[in-house]
């Protein structure tokens, strides 16, 4: 038995086999790359400035951003402070000082606005007639969540921590209570005041779930209805626990300090996991980081007296942005207070406050610039490389 080959030669089979040894070749590289360790490349990131003073905007707070890219956040202009939100493009007032509601008006707003993916956005405010309260807004006509006027008492602008707001609009705020005691309470534009802790931790969190994560007493909780878990059962009690965020898989980020030294940590089902601590390069970590439901960890550290964003623990690969690096045609001479844990979204995009040695200062966001990987690049090339053309084979 023979087999014959159309225009059949002997470097037609050559050039076939050289191929078939390349192409083996670089299988074995692609499998190297893919199953062997390599050094971590940092991120790369664009930066967009969507507000500044140029803008007739001064006096900026921390901003918060949804998953749609528009930010929230509170500032002055024309010398009148407000509740602001949007994409750049242009620039919604959701609330404003002086500005008529509930038979009276808004006389102060809190620092920490946040924003779920709808665009509704919660503030916390004083009207003229002392009555604070927990408010949402689009745009239109602000709703009162709640307020001191019922059994909540004053001072709940600052006293306790930030409201949080899920993308069913459900709003969670910790407040003290004319009876004594504090609590935790859900609630929306739609939906009555409900207690959910009788306790208020600061800055607790929800996600779309509505699974509140907080910590308490030295350990990191979850609570959906009747059901509490302690993610942090199975470590020893830190001597605080700061503020949280909540994910959709339920993980919780935290910061936790213990004997003078502050760990950042997730919590989840599976047990914890430490991210950063300052007991290493990091002289100090905010006590206010976010996660995505990518798990991402998004957080300011200090390296040597210079504030940074980071999105990880190592200040190399995970940096996003330092206190000295240029932006925007000068140099970044300030992130401090410029990020909370509402400021990084699930695009994995960064919202913060900044100032620049030229004056300028403003809301910029921080977005990774995507590359193709190196081992799909080789895959790629492999397929077109290693292509063979097929001949038709007859058998005799």
């Amino acid at each position: 038995m023979f087999v014959l080959f159309n225009s059949t030669d002997t470097k037609s089979l050559q050039d076939q086999m050289t191929k078939l040894k390349v192409l083996g070749s670089s299988i074995f590289v692609c499998m190297v790359f893919l199953f062997c360790p390599f050094e971590a490349e940092a991120n790369e990131y664009r930066f967009t400035s969507l507000y500044s003073n140029a803008d007739g905007l001064s006096g900026f707070t921390t901003p918060a951003i949804n998953d749609n890219g528009v930010v929230t956040f509170r500032a002055t202009r024309d010398g009148n402070r407000a509740i602001f939100s949007g994409d750049g493009d242009s620039v919604t007032t959701i609330a404003e000082l002086g500005a008529s509601f509930d038979g009276t008006s808004f006389e102060e707003f809190g620092r920490f606005p946040a924003i779920n993916n709808e665009g509704t956005v919660v503030f916390k405010a004083t009207l003229g007639t002392d009555v604070q309260g927990v408010y949402t807004g689009n745009g239109g006509s602000p709703s009162t969540i709640a307020d001191t006027a019922g059994p909540i008492r004053t001072n709940l602008v600052g006293d306790f921590g930030v409201a949080d707001i899920n993308n069913s609009g459900t709003v969670l705020f910790a407040a003290g209570l004319d009876a004594g005691g504090s609590a935790t309470f859900t609630g929306s534009a739609s939906e009555a005041l409900m207690q959910v802790l009788d306790i208020s931790p600061s800055s607790p969190s929800i996600n779309d779930s509505g699974v509140v994560g907080y910590g308490f007493n030295g350990d990191v909780f979850t609570r959906q209805g009747d059901t509490v878990v302690n993610l942090t059962s199975s470590t020893p009690r830190f001597t605080f626990v700061g503020s949280v965020d909540i994910n959709n898989q339920g993980t919780v980020a935290f910061v936790s300090i213990n004997e003078g030294v502050f760990t950042l940590a997730t919590a989840d089902s599976q047990g914890v996991t430490i991210v950063a601590d300052n007991s290493g390069v990091f002289s100090s970590v905010s006590l206010e980081p976010a996660i995505n439901d990518q798990g991402d960890i998004a957080f300011l550290g200090n390296l040597d007296a210079t504030l940074g964003l980071f999105v990880g623990g190592d200040p190399v690969n995970d940096r996003v942005i330092v206190e000295g690096d240029p932006l925007f045609g000068s140099t970044l001479s300030s992130l401090r207070s410029g990020f909370f844990r509402h400021g990084f979204n699930n695009r994995g995009q960064f919202a913060f406050a900044y100032r620049l040695e030229n004056g300028q200062s403003g809301i910029a966001v921080a977005t990774a610039v995507p590359e193709p990987s190196t081992a799909l690049l080789l895959v790629m090339f492999s397929s077109v490389a290693f292509s063979v053309t097929r001949r038709k084979t007859i058998l005799i």
